[in-house]
């Protein structure tokens, strides 16, 4: 049932979702479900998609396509609007996006060498995000 619920997450991120249909997906009461659910992957559910979100929009700002309004990787990456991305994002990463995309399209890791963006871990790869950085909720 939590798998369901975590794969759910992954796919649909940037559709609204409530504890409630996600309890119900897993078969288990609201309560129960959160539960399980920051037993099974360390953090709440809506931690959980908050992260997801946040990787999707950092592929998206890393892609170099700057063509692309960070507003529209907002929304694409299932936020209310920029300022909504930028506040979580620089809360996990430790920059905005604007200065993460800048960072991406000037300068580029050398080969071997891992970026701390790329060290922090993607929920939706099965990686856990430094504890420095999990969000204060």
């Amino acid at each position: 049932g939590i798998r369901h619920a975590v794969q759910h997450l992954e796919t649909d991120f940037a559709d609204e979702v409530s504890l409630s249909e996600l309890a119900t997906m897993a078969q288990m009461s609201r309560s129960h479900f959160a539960l399980m659910f920051r037993e099974f992957t360390g953090y709440t559910p809506h931690q959980y998609l908050l992260l997801v979100r946040l990787n999707h929009a950092r592929k998206l700002i890393a892609q170099g396509n700057s063509a692309l309004p960070l507003g529209e990787i907002a929304a694409a990456s299932g936020f209310c609007d920029q300022a909504h991305l930028s506040r979580h994002f620089r809360r996990v990463f430790g920059t905005t996006p604007a200065a993460f995309r800048l960072q991406h399209s000037v300068v580029h890791a050398p080969p071997g060498k891992q970026s701390a963006m790329s060290r922090q871990g993607d929920p939706a790869l099965g990686q856990r995000p430094t504890s420095a950085n999990v969000l204060n909720l």
